[in-house]
């Protein structure tokens, strides 16, 4: 059954907005801004189609993470594309960069490669694209994409399968905290020397805390992670024996005085784990992962 251009149009938007909630539960780097899922529109593109954006990298002026739906691939049906969008050249090259260790070397386009097509009245490659399902690198006078088309065409009656939704947001995950991260890099390179080393006398106020409970809830627990599972002895032998934290699960610094408690309110964590619990909890951002990485120790408890 030939789809039409709304349906066509409805399933593009459709496709940016679950991917923009997966990104928005897996994405909490203040670096990397992502939109509001109600400002999700479709925009009329120069070949034959549609664009939706979900976000940018906040230190990457001009940058968007995309999905285009068209017929730039000079195909008679429209094709889906998903990437990042920069206005210079070397934007595109960074995020190519960025995402080479996971996705593989990009293929290289230029300007000699496309044309304005009187005909289908649109922007298309001179001859069709042959690349499907890897990276493509677009380095064009004035804008640049790096990103992926796939072959096959979307059936535009139904939904976006999960797994489709999956791979395009852990494209555009990894490639955008890449670049933000590399971004970083360079401007603490800026920065060649700094001051270190010297004494300064500080006084704080802490929560009293029971080194006995936290023993009882490691030995409960058996050393062992109950956020990612790892056990220091079982992956260093002797020397990572006992090594674990304990978690409050309702953190003392919220509490508004002190309480008889016990071991049952505390979990074993390792210390990757504890950091990242406590980094989480202090943004808004994060207490969806939070809440959803201990349902199940609350419910064992």
């Amino acid at each position: 059954m030939k789809s039409s251009r709304r349906q066509q149009r409805e399933w593009l938007v459709d496709i940016g907005r679950r991917v923009l909630g997966h990104l928005r539960s897996t994405i909490i780097v203040p670096s990397v801004l992502l939109r509001s899922p109600s400002k999700i529109r479709a925009f009329e593109s120069y070949t034959d189609g549609w664009y939706v954006e979900r976000g940018y990298v906040k230190l990457d002026r001009g940058s968007g993470l995309q999905l285009w739906l068209d017929r730039w691939p000079r195909t008679p049906s429209r094709k889906l594309w998903f990437g990042y969008k920069g206005t210079r050249q070397e934007q595109i090259r960074r995020a190519a960069a960025a995402g080479t260790t996971r996705f593989g070397p990009a293929y290289e386009i230029y300007d000699s490669a496309y044309s304005f097509d009187r005909t289908e009245k649109a922007s298309l490659l001179r001859k069709p694209l042959t690349h499907y399902g890897k990276p493509i690198a677009e380095l064009y006078t004035g804008w640049a994409f790096y990103g992926v088309y796939l072959r096959q065409t979307p059936d535009f009656s139904r939904s976006a399968s999960s797994s489709l939704v999956e791979r395009v947001a852990i494209f555009l995950e990894r490639v955008a905290l890449g670049v933000a991260n590399q971004l970083q890099l360079d401007a603490l390179g800026r920065l060649t020397t700094a001051f270190e080393g010297h004494s300064r006398y500080r006084e704080h106020l802490v929560r009293e805390r029971s080194v006995r409970l936290a023993n009882e809830a490691k030995i409960r627990d058996g050393y062992t992670c109950r956020v990612c599972g790892i056990n220091f002895e079982q992956l260093y032998g002797s020397l990572g024996r006992g090594f674990a934290e304990a978690h409050h699960i309702v953190t003392l610094g919220k509490l508004a005085k002190a309480r008889r408690n016990s071991a049952k309110y505390l979990a074993t964590v390792c210390a990757n784990c504890y950091r990242m619990i406590h980094w989480l909890s202090a943004t808004s951002s994060g207490l969806f992962v939070l809440k959803s990485r201990f349902t199940a120790i609350r419910l064992r408890l």
